[in-house]
């Protein structure tokens, strides 16, 4: 009886990984209009503010790059991301930050004199992995249903026979 009520929770929880696991490790595409985060960089003679922009792996950025001066382009290396924009307009890009890692952001657009000092980061944080801490707490809870079933069996034994 015991081996069945453990065996049948271990399937439970081995189900329950596998599921999550699952939905963990969709890479698809958000649906249309989910953003998690925006920013809006201002791009001007010769800085853009804010220079670093820190995300999540996996979110759904939407950045809108403005200038109120000259055309300016915001190039983020390794994402091939490059928004250009003239001068008083505003432009925006969405993408997945699928990439964990530090990339610098750059100027697309010569700007002026200062232009190669115009410059950035986009900072993508690598997501927690949860599943570890999941494994662990199907452990404990396995354990737990375990010796719970086990003290009763002995209880209910040792009942019977204090009464024969």
């Amino acid at each position: 009886m015991v081996v069945v009520v453990v065996a049948a929770i271990l399937l439970m929880i081995t189900a329950g990984l596998a599921m999550t696991r699952t939905s963990l490790a969709d890479d698809s595409e958000p649906a249309s209009g989910q953003v998690d985060k925006e920013f809006t960089i201002w791009a001007r003679q010769f800085d853009f503010t804010p220079a670093v922009i820190t995300v999540q792996q996996g979110d759904h950025v939407r950045v809108n790059l403005k200038t109120a001066d000259v055309s300016h382009g915001w190039y983020i290396d390794g994402y091939d991301i490059n928004i250009k924009v003239s001068g008083g307009e505003t432009e925006s890009v969405e993408f997945v930050a699928d990439k964990a890692g530090t990339f610098k952001i750059r100027c697309s657009v010569t700007c002026g004199p200062f232009h190669p000092f115009v410059a950035g980061k986009f900072v993508v944080q690598q997501s927690p992995n949860i599943i570890p801490w999941l494994i662990m707490a199907g452990v404990a809870a396995v354990a737990a249903v375990s010796v719970g079933i086990l003290a009763s069996q002995l209880w209910w034994r040792n009942r019977r026979d204090k009464g024969k």
